[in-house]
């Protein structure tokens, strides 16, 4: 079993020692998202020379695609005639058949829902539930407890910095 790991600190004892932490952690804020700031450009750089560097290997593969297509399509009746795939050295290619569903020209999702409803087809439509908690939090406790819920207040620390201040 790991062991868990105490936090230290040092104990205030007035508010002037609380005030100066809290500008300490204002100063060390400001230095993370000059850190952040520094990374993320850091990484739009790497990522556009990334980008510019791969693209002439992106075309060439699209272009060798589009050969490799051209010829099946042009020879698929001498090709597969009786397989569906041909295994080469350096890999395999094929047809495969797929089906996808789609709404017929001139009806909306929202046609083909209300037409399966009117059919009484009503596993085609999926409907996902979950709880609106912020309606919830308006009910009384009692409301609550007789649908097995229950709210829970908890008093947590909290603090603000003003980093203009700083």
């Amino acid at each position: 079993m790991a062991t868990r790991k105490k936090p230290t600190f040092t104990p205030i004892s007035n508010l002037d020692e609380f005030n100066a932490r809290l500008s300490e952690i204002a100063e060390l804020d400001r230095e993370l998202t000059t850190i952040d700031y520094e990374l993320n450009e850091t990484i739009d750089q790497a990522k556009t020379e990334a980008g510019q560097a791969a693209e002439p290997h992106k075309t060439k593969r699209e272009q060798l695609e589009a050969s490799l297509a051209a010829y099946a399509e042009y020879n698929k009746p001498v090709l597969f005639s009786d397989k569906k795939t041909i295994d080469l050295l350096f890999g395999s290619f094929g047809f495969r058949k797929s089906s996808a569903i789609k709404n017929m020209k001139g009806f909306k999702v929202a046609d083909v829902i209300a037409k399966i409803k009117e059919l009484g087809l009503r596993n085609a439509i999926t409907v996902k539930e979950s709880l609106n908690k912020d309606v919830m939090k308006e009910w009384a406790d009692k409301q609550l407890e007789a649908v097995g819920a229950m709210r829970e207040e908890k008093d947590s620390f909290w603090y603000e910095v003003k980093e203009e201040e700083v």
